[in-house]
């Protein structure tokens, strides 16, 4: 409109015929927000005949203009309310002549070629009795039908039936179409809303063309074809923007007087090479100017379309050979005066850069050599330490076990408990290692296996039942609870369980969460583990997840839980990061893939 007006596009959101009860209140409503309307663009069957249906006399002298509208519309049950197409009788109406008493002032619609796709099937295909008419549960498709059916009432060259998305669902019809025997051709006239509303893309051809694929598909509307249809004589679809604009401006800027314009679509025949040679069928059973897509390329095409090219190219190629000999020549005699001094300074660039990858290599050398060093010195300080305590306080109570003879003592079941406390410590610390050493060195596997994801959550926390704390509440939630998971539920239960002791660690009062969920478009699971207790600061919330990294010196541990977790989530192709945005406590994540290839793997990190 060239910037000088500000067009309002409305959307009805017309889906499948389910909706049609509410589309004049929906009409209605659009209408009532717009007083000074100059130009009224309808877009759509449903579009069209809701307008007409309106009764302000307004809406009789307001110029319209009606696009992509097929040129008959089916009639309405009276309960829906669209007076213009309203009947309880099925029948099909010209949409032009109903605009008799409105000012159209420009119509394009088109109609659908019947009779000739009905001849193009018998042409084709001789042999087959049968043909199925598919549709589905649209206003246009509805209008289709009923064209269909007052058309072929006299034909006695198939016997038809109907497969419609008004009345079927979407496996209904696949039951219904797969029922259909080698006798019957298929006329589609679209799908993509069945009987329960559900809305279809692509994906419903396929599921058809799978059931029955030697069944041939002529296509009414377009639909299909390139994909699945053989073909069809459909309308020249075409767009109308720019010209509809600029009509639109000149209306209403009466600047000149323009003249109503109502035409329908011309038609054509459109085929698919590709599926017509998987039939067999010859070219000269084929109607005259047909356009034919996926045409079949010959060498002479070939040869055709590209004789120009390869000369041209062949031109230029010459041109170039003769300047590149020439310049070779030019430049032979300076390449021998300066081959020489090239050489000489090859020579002592080649030394320069020896000389300093020489001195990168010692830099990285030794910056590993002291980093190897700092890890071993922690690791032994770190390990000594550890691995002391315990032992020291089991070798002390078991001494004086040994000389206490009378056992009735009380005190002796605090130094076995004290025993075993710190023989599970230990125990611990050694399996920490031994785990580190596997998952560095490979050995370790990971066996994948289907299972519930919350069998794997609740195994972890039931883990800790037994020393269970009065001021700290640990529990479980999910989305859910039947959510199945590919994994080794082992590796998997091990992480959460090192993630839930770490919370323990650190909360005394407050509670421990764990939560599983699953987000279906990225294929993931995520888990992560909330405590409510002293948290991790921010100066080292960076590095926790390094080797020996440790909150609190003095807890018990080595700090290789979050580096064996963060180990075995990268064997699983899944990252766990430190949740900073939580500031209540810590919260760690885990995110995986749902499913893995079921068996053993054996991988380094």
């Amino acid at each position: 409109m060239e910037g000088v007006y500000s067009p309002v596009i409305e959307n009805m959101n017309c889906y499948g015929m389910e909706t049609a009860g509410s589309w004049m209140s929906i009409s209605h409503n659009i209408f009532k927000k717009h007083k000074n309307i100059k130009l009224v663009v309808l877009v759509g069957l449903e579009a069209a005949v809701t307008y007409l249906s309106l009764e302000e006399e307004r809406f009789k002298e307001i110029p319209v203009y009606c696009i992509m509208c097929p040129q008959y519309a089916a009639t309405l049950p009276q309960k829906y309310g669209i007076t213009a197409v309203a009947n309880d009788t099925l029948q099909t109406l010209d949409i032009i002549e109903l605009f008799k008493d409105h000012n159209l002032r420009y119509a394009l619609t088109y109609n659908y070629g019947i009779k000739d796709n009905l001849q193009l099937i018998q042409r084709l295909f001789p042999e087959k009795k049968y043909l199925t008419v598919l549709s589905d549960n649209t206003y246009s498709r509805l209008s289709n039908q009923s064209e269909i059916k007052k058309i072929v009432a006299n034909n006695t060259s198939f016997t038809f039936n109907y497969i419609d998305g008004q009345s079927l669902s979407m496996r209904e019809c696949l039951e219904k179409y797969e029922k259909q025997n080698d006798s019957t051709a298929l006329l589609l006239c679209g799908w993509r809303i069945d009987q329960t509303g559900s809305v279809y893309l692509n994906n419903s051809s396929y599921a058809f063309r799978l059931l029955k694929p030697r069944i041939p598909v002529f296509s009414l509307t377009g639909t299909a074809i390139g994909s699945w249809a053989i073909g069809g004589y459909i309308p020249k679809y075409r767009t109308a923007g720019v010209e509809l604009a600029y009509r639109a401006k000149a209306e209403i800027d009466n600047k000149k007087i323009v003249p109503a314009y109502i035409d329908s679509l011309k038609k054509e025949y459109v085929l698919d090479q590709n599926v017509l040679s998987s039939y067999h069928i010859p070219a000269k059973v084929l109607p005259k100017n047909a356009r034919i897509l996926n045409p079949e390329i010959t060498y002479i095409d070939i040869l055709k379309k590209y004789i120009w090219t390869f000369t041209v190219s062949l031109f230029f190629f010459l041109a170039i050979i003769i300047a590149l000999i020439r310049s070779i020549r030019y430049n032979r005699k300076l390449n021998r005066l300066t081959r020489k001094l090239s050489r000489s300074e090859e020579k002592i660039r080649k030394e320069k850069d020896e000389l300093i990858e020489s001195e990168k290599k010692l830099r990285i050398a030794t910056a590993a050599a002291e980093n190897a060093n700092r890890l071993k010195s922690t690791f032994v300080s770190n390990m000594s330490h550890e691995i002391r305590t315990p032992l020291n306080a089991i070798v002390g109570f078991s001494d004086v076990i040994s000389s206490e003879m009378i056992v009735e003592h009380p005190e002796y079941k605090e130094y076995a408990e004290t025993i075993n406390q710190n023989s599970k410590l230990l125990l611990q610390l050694v399996n920490d290692v031994l785990d580190l050493s596997r998952l560095e060195s490979g050995k370790m596997k990971f066996t994948y296996e289907k299972g519930l994801l919350s069998t794997i959550c609740r195994s972890a926390i039931a883990s800790f039942k037994a020393q269970a704390d009065n001021h700290v509440n640990l529990y479980y939630t999910t989305e859910n609870e039947h959510l199945e998971i590919t994994t080794d539920p082992l590796r998997l239960q091990q992480v959460i369980t090192n993630l839930i002791s770490n919370a323990k660690k650190f909360t005394t009062e407050g509670s421990i969460h764990l939560n599983a969920s699953y987000n279906q478009e990225e294929d993931r699971i995520t888990i992560s583990v909330t405590d409510t207790g002293c948290g991790i600061p921010k100066a080292m919330q960076k590095n926790i997840f390094n080797r020996f990294e440790k909150v609190n010196e003095f807890t018990q541990g080595t700090g290789l839980g979050l580096e064996i977790c963060r180990k075995i989530i990268q064997i699983m192709d899944g990252k766990i990061y430190l949740d900073t945005t939580y500031t209540e406590g810590s919260r760690f994540v885990v995110q995986i893939p749902s499913h893995h290839s079921l068996g053993e793997l054996t991988e380094k990190i």
